[in-house]
């Protein structure tokens, strides 16, 4: 039992650092890239960030629709494809950057000490993270019996358990070998399978993903 309990704790933290890494560093040290030629972004974590991101979303779009639709590739595919260059371009972005690195990191903690030194800082923290907790929770439990949720959740799953990409119905579970109907929706915008990559690369099922981690870096 306490074996047991050993490795599911294990598993957890390994999860935990999973999701930091591909969800947080990852974005971060992309849109460093960015950010080295923003003047006014030039040492903003957050900022970098979001550009991370966006980079990230463009590639998985630009990568998917044609794996989906012209060649009809597995979710492994699009996940070793589109990780390898994400990986690439992270190493890329830290070589490039290591000088500045130093820079970013002294002014995110000057900017922290002068947030001590405001007043009602802490009160705001309090209540912005208790916002989260509770969007992220509603999240989770409100909106599951939905019925776009779920179906938008059951292609995610398909494609994580079957190594397909929009080749089962999601509502049905027929396989139909290729996007039909609705589905084209997502072949065309395919966000659902790319949290489907995600969730093989922090090993986590899709809906505890999609419920839970993805809302909460997202509103934090």
């Amino acid at each position: 039992m306490e074996k047991g309990r050993g490795r599911d704790m294990l598993g957890n933290i390994i999860q935990m650092m999973l999701v930091f890494f591909w969800m947080v560093m990852i974005p971060a040290g992309i849109g460093m890239t960015w950010t080295r030629w923003m003047r006014r972004y030039r040492h903003s974590i957050l900022m970098a960030a979001i550009m991370g991101w966006m980079t990230m979303f463009a590639l998985a779009q630009l990568l998917a629709v044609p794996l989906i639709i012209a060649i009809g590739a597995s979710l492994h595919v699009f996940t070793y494809t589109w990780g390898g260059i994400v990986l690439t371009a992270f190493i890329y972005s830290i070589f490039i950057n290591r000088k500045r690195m130093k820079e970013v990191f002294q002014y995110q903690r000057e900017r922290v000490s002068r947030l001590r030194d405001e007043k009602y800082v802490s009160l705001i923290l309090v209540l912005t993270f208790i916002s989260i907790v509770f969007q992220a929770v509603s999240i989770a439990f409100l909106w599951f019996d939905h019925y776009d949720d779920i179906r938008y959740v059951a292609t995610a799953v398909d494609a994580y358990s079957t190594n397909t990409m929009l080749k089962i119905e999601p509502v049905s579970g027929q396989y139909t070998g290729r996007p039909v109907g609705e589905m084209w929706k997502d072949a065309v915008a395919p966000i659902n399978i790319f949290w489907a990559l995600l969730s093989k690369l922090v090993m986590t099922h899709p809906a505890i993903f999609m419920h839970m981690i993805v809302p909460f870096i997202f509103i934090i």
